[in-house]
């Protein structure tokens, strides 16, 4: 990557990104170092919208299965007719239909950012990892980061709170929620390493890859 284009944590305020109902600061990245965020497998693109408002060079592309990406443009088109602040984003927004299992989005740049919210969670590592495979090939020659948000679990289960949230999540086998140690494993057995775990106000963190 090149000395440019780095992650660093800055202060960010009055930024709601989806993971609480108020609207908090967060301890977050540099956005401006991204000219193109790639929203994937959640659809709407809310939680990085407000983030579009402060980086005036960065496009965001959802990309989601055809269902999920025809909803999109719907909420899309009335946030545009009714919000005159969306009104002057909307057209940075663009939209990809495509299975985040199968493939995902061609980079164009080392600026770009793959970025998952809660999807890692709802998938078994066999799965992960096709997804990792797929944004290795969707990267190609360019050094573009992945960008992991999503729960991690204590490593001994203290919290009330947490212990109910991992029962729920292990009730299905086909989802997992991890310690650090376990997406660490995860990760180093694809062709990324965990280059740093960023902390958020809220019960969710970002785990920052980068090709190996």
């Amino acid at each position: 990557m090149p000395s440019s284009v780095r992650i660093k944590l800055t202060q960010v305020a009055d930024i709601n990104l989806g993971f609480s109902n108020k609207v908090n600061p967060f301890e977050w990245f540099n956005w401006s170092v991204f000219d193109l965020v790639f929203d994937l497998g959640n659809a709407s693109g809310l939680h990085i919208a407000d983030i579009l408002s402060i980086s005036e060079q960065m496009n965001i592309c959802i990309y989601d299965n055809s269902e999920a990406i025809q909803s999109s443009k719907i909420f899309w088109r009335n946030e545009n007719a009714n919000s005159i602040k969306n009104n002057a984003i909307t057209f940075r927004v663009s939209f990809e239909e495509g299975e985040i299992l199968s493939s995902l989005p061609t980079a164009s740049s080392h600026e770009n950012l793959y970025c998952f919210v809660n999807v890692f969670s709802e998938l078994n590592d066999s799965d992960c990892l096709s997804i990792l495979k797929n944004a290795k090939q969707a990267i190609g020659l360019f050094t573009a980061t992945l960008a992991i948000i999503d729960f991690i679990r204590s490593e001994s289960i203290i919290n009330p709170h947490e212990a109910i949230k991992d029962k729920q999540l292990l009730l299905d086998k086909d989802t997992k929620q991890r310690t650090l140690t376990q997406w660490k494993t995860l990760v180093n057995k694809s062709d990324f390493t965990l280059s740093e775990v960023v902390e958020l106000r809220s019960s969710n963190k970002v785990l920052v890859l980068k090709l190996i």
